[in-house]
């Protein structure tokens, strides 16, 4: 048994001058919220379909990771994560590219684990799997940036430090390994 979701969109007017609202009326969370031509190119104030995709990407690439890290042993702390989507207006508009940037505090864990955890997430996650045709940004195929707290230790229990300071050991941005195939031999399998 799958799980079915629904939102609508009501347009009035033509393209640059008409208005529209979104609506998520199970949850109720956007309700006749305001799109339209200035909010999607300009400034505007309202959203836009690029910027619920990000928030739809980001959402689930970040629940999958966590998900991940359970079944591999890691409880993290904390896991934000931001989803950039470009529209290219060349050649008729189109998704042209997302990026994911994940910073992450999982008490235990080395970067070399988070990386190859992170990764099998952005692979695997149902949103990036339906946005898999856009290219991924960045310097490999399948770049997900990673900053990762692995949580040191204070006191000797995990997660303590001294009131007000923070203490935090990050690790370097790691690029996924070359070895992925190129984005053009993707397909239905992972997210660009």
């Amino acid at each position: 048994m799958g799980i079915s979701r629904h939102a609508t969109a009501h347009w009035e007017g033509d393209l640059k001058s008409g208005k529209g609202q979104l609506s998520t009326p199970q949850s109720g969370l956007l309700d006749k919220t305001r799109y339209g031509f200035n909010s999607r190119f300009g400034d505007e104030k309202g959203t836009n379909p690029e910027e619920l995709i990000a928030a739809a990407h980001a959402g689930c690439f970040t629940m999958a990771l966590s998900a991940k890290l359970g079944e591999a042993g890691f409880t993290p702390t904390s896991l934000d994560t931001e989803a950039k989507v470009d529209l290219s207006l060349e050649g008729g508009p189109q998704l042209s590219q997302i990026r994911l940037k994940v910073k992450a505090v999982v008490p235990g864990i080395d970067a070399a684990q988070f990386r190859a955890i992170a990764d099998d997430a952005k692979q695997n996650c149902p949103v990036s799997k339906a946005l898999s045709a856009v290219p991924a940004a960045g310097r490999q195929p399948h770049d997900v940036e990673v900053q990762v707290t692995t949580g040191q230790r204070y006191g000797g229990l995990p997660g303590r430090h001294p009131p007000g300071r923070r203490v935090r050991r990050w690790q370097r941005l790691l690029p996924l390994p070359s070895a992925l195939p190129p984005a053009s031999a993707i397909t239905n399998q992972g997210c660009r």
